[in-house]
């Protein structure tokens, strides 16, 4: 099994993500290579490594999770995305606390 089918298959199974939403989180995590190669690495092992990882404007995928613990790799990972596309709108997330709405 390919990489994207591994992806597509814990999204389904996992994080029962389906349809338009699966497609939508999926074309976000392929965004980037780096992090998604990170991501596949943590699909793989379950675990956030300290060296050699991805860091966007500081933050790595740990310290995301560390920051905010509700998110798993997904999240944690697509929130690299976001802070390297919209990296005002995420300190601004960063800085009241992940709050959920």
């Amino acid at each position: 099994m390919d990489r994207l089918e591994k992806v597509r298959r814990y999204l389904a199974e996992e994080k029962a993500c389906q349809g338009l939403a699966l497609e939508a989180v999926m074309d976000k995590i392929i965004k980037y290579e780096d992090i998604f190669e990170d991501f596949c690495h943590w699909l793989e092992t379950r675990k956030y490594e300290h060296d050699g990882v991805v860091i966007v404007e500081g933050y790595n995928a740990q310290s995301i999770v560390d920051l905010a613990p509700m998110l798993d790799g997904i999240g944690a990972f697509n929130f690299l995305v976001d802070l390297r596309d919209q990296p005002e709108r995420a300190f601004e997330i960063i800085k009241e606390g992940f709050k959920v709405l």
